[in-house]
């Protein structure tokens, strides 16, 4: 177990640090990356140490009107399997808060895996 995690959200995050943190498990980020998809962020949640080292990193994406996504959860390799990236994203509960705060009063849509629907307290798709 590493050093202890802080959690913010909407905190400071520059695209140098999301590259570097997809850097570290693998991935290939384009550079720029954040730069070009903040702004249609509803809002993120950044997860850094003491020292202010990126560890994990999760994105609520939304269509500026009735629509908030849960997208691109990531978490250090070195500090993956400690729980971050789930405690990284946000509850259904505070992200329906927070549409509602910018006027957005329905659907909420998570793009990942049942299981991560079950981390975050929900029991999977309904029927339309």
């Amino acid at each position: 177990m590493g050093a202890k995690v802080q959690y913010t959200w909407r905190g400071s995050l520059t695209d140098a640090e999301m590259v570097d943190l997809v850097e570290s498990h693998g991935g290939r980020p384009p550079v720029g990356w954040w730069d070009r998809i903040r702004q249609f962020s509803l809002g993120w949640v950044t997860a850094r140490t003491e020292d202010g080292a990126l560890v994990g990193f999760a994105n609520v994406a939304w269509d500026g009107g009735d629509h908030a996504f849960l997208l691109d959860p990531k978490t250090r390799s070195t500090r993956q399997h400690e729980g971050i990236g789930t405690a990284a994203s946000p509850s259904p509960q505070s992200m329906r808060r927070q549409r509602a705060a910018n006027g957005c009063t329905s659907t909420l849509i998570l793009n990942s895996s049942p299981s991560t629907w079950a981390r975050v307290g929900l029991s999977g798709p309904t029927p339309a």
